[in-house]
C-alpha cells in the first residue's frame, strides 16, 4: 500500500513536469513520457484533452496515464485538470463523477490534488484517481460520457465529444493494451 501511495504522490508532483510551454490554453494534445532513474519508474500521460464548454468558462481536460513500476506493475491512472479565474477545491476523495452510456461511475482520488497559481491570475487544480485498465476501456468504449467534476466551492459538468473519447482509444491502445517499451514488431 504504501508503494501505491508513493506512485501517487509521484503522478501528482510530476503532473506538471514535462508539459511543453504555451499560451492562455496550454499546448495541444498529446503523449508525455520520462523516466525516474531513481525510483525506476517510467510514466506516460495524455496533455490537453479538453473537454469544451461555455466561452470564458473553466478549462477541464480529461487524460489518462500509466506509471510502470518495478514494485506494481503498470498502474493506470484518470487526471481531472481544471483551470479557471477561481478555485474550485478537488477533494481527495469521490470528486469525478462519469455517466458511462447512462451507467455511473464514481472515482476516488486517493490525494488532494495539486494546486497552481498560473499567470495572468489564473488557477489550476490536477486531481488523480487510480484506476483499472478495464475501468480505462470502458470510458473509451462507451457512446456517450458526460462527466462531474465536484468541489468544496461548486462542480462543473461537461460532455466529453467524439475526439475525446477517440484520443482516450488511441492512448488505450497505444499504452495500455501493449507494453510501450516493447520493440515495433516488423
Amino acid at each position: 500500500m504504501r508503494s501505491l501511495m508513493l506512485v501517487v504522490a509521484m503522478a501528482v508532483s510530476l503532473s506538471g513536469c514535462a508539459a511543453k510551454a504555451g499560451g492562455l490554453f496550454g499546448t495541444l494534445y498529446h503523449v508525455d513520457s520520462w523516466h525516474d532513474e531513481f525510483e525506476s519508474r517510467t510514466t506516460y500521460r495524455m496533455r490537453n484533452n479538453v473537454v469544451p464548454g461555455d466561452f470564458g468558462s473553466a478549462r477541464i481536460s480529461i487524460d489518462a496515464g500509466r506509471i510502470d513500476s518495478p514494485e506494481l506493475g503498470a498502474v493506470f491512472t484518470v487526471f481531472a485538470t481544471y483551470q479557471s479565474s477561481e478555485w474550485i477545491f478537488i477533494n481527495s476523495g469521490e470528486s469525478l463523477s462519469l455517466l458511462l452510456d447512462g451507467e455511473l461511475l464514481r472515482l476516488t482520488a486517493p490525494t488532494n490534488p495539486r494546486r497552481d497559481v498560473l499567470d495572468g491570475g489564473r488557477v489550476r487544480e490536477i486531481a488523480t484517481y487510480l484506476v483499472s485498465a478495464d475501468i480505462l476501456r470502458q470510458i473509451a468504449t462507451a457512446t456517450e460520457v458526460k462527466m462531474k467534476l465536484s468541489g468544496s466551492r461548486y462542480y462543473v459538468e461537461r460532455t466529453l465529444t467524439p475526439e475525446n473519447i477517440q484520443r482516450l482509444r488511441g492512448f488505450i491502445a497505444e499504452y495500455v493494451d501493449k507494453d510501450p517499451t516493447a520493440a515495433p514488431q516488423t
